[in-house]
């Protein structure tokens, strides 16, 4: 029966697809469609497709996680933060259509990209949701770089568990997850501490002499005061200098 209708209505016979042009929406891109077919509500979708008239800053973890109890507070963190330091790296994201895997872009099909959305959503707020308590003993770039490397960190293990991609040997989610001993969505306290402490170090800056010209060895020095400044021990501070450095 589904197959006829097919000759009348293109792609959105089925009578799910019926009703919902007829219900006055417009078709919009294959993912979406790809995903509607596979049976996700319209309301989640439409979240996690945005029209091309919306940005990715429209997206809010108030929306995504479905209100979750510090969903807003992180979202207004998050857009002070943007305005503080003009990194909106911090910011989540929709959906993705596409990742990159050795210089290639494989597009994911709507489940997928439902998926990973979904995935990367719950894994950077289980993130953020964690620092946003104690977040302003730390100066706003580090909030930033802790925000804008929580994203980064829910892409990479999205992108593991949707497509079963891992990190490569070396690169930071590989030291991550050593140290922390984390496995895919996993959110632990050594995985949090990771995040923070290699946020310290990367926005840690050496002192200079007038001429500009770095002064040896002071970013080091800097670096481990800031940890231990955080609260990290000097073990530790050592440990992440070493990867993150």
């Amino acid at each position: 029966m589904n197959v006829a209708k097919g000759l009348s209505w293109g792609s959105y016979a089925t009578d799910e697809g019926k009703a919902y042009i007829q219900s006055g929406a417009k078709p919009k891109s294959a993912g979406y469609t790809d995903a509607y077919k596979a049976g996700y509500s319209t309301n989640i979708l439409d979240e996690l497709f945005p029209s091309s008239a919306q940005s990715a800053g429209k997206a809010t973890y108030q929306k995504m996680t479905g209100g979750a109890e510090d969903a807003a507070k992180v979202d207004n963190w998050l857009d002070e933060l943007v305005v503080a330091t003009g990194n909106k790296g911090v910011l989540p994201s929709n959906t993705t259509t596409s990742v990159t895997v050795d210089g290639e872009t494989v597009k994911l099909t709507g489940p997928q990209a439902l998926e990973f959305a979904q995935v990367k959503a719950q894994t950077s707020y289980n993130i953020l949701d964690e620092l946003f308590p104690s977040s302003a003993q730390y100066n706003q770039e580090v909030q930033a770089r802790y925000a804008a490397r929580a994203q980064d960190y829910a892409h990479a293990v999205a992108k593991e568990q949707v497509l079963g991609i891992e990190p490569k040997k070396g690169n930071w989610l590989d030291e991550l997850h050593f140290y922390s001993g984390t496995e895919g969505t996993e959110v632990n306290d050594k995985l949090l501490n990771a995040l923070l402490g290699s946020s310290i170090v990367e926005e840690t800056k050496p002192d200079y002499y007038p001429n500009g010209k770095a002064i040896s060895g002071s970013r080091k020095r800097k670096v481990l005061e800031a940890l231990r400044a955080a609260g990290f021990d000097t073990r530790t501070a050592l440990q992440f200098w070493e990867a993150f450095g």
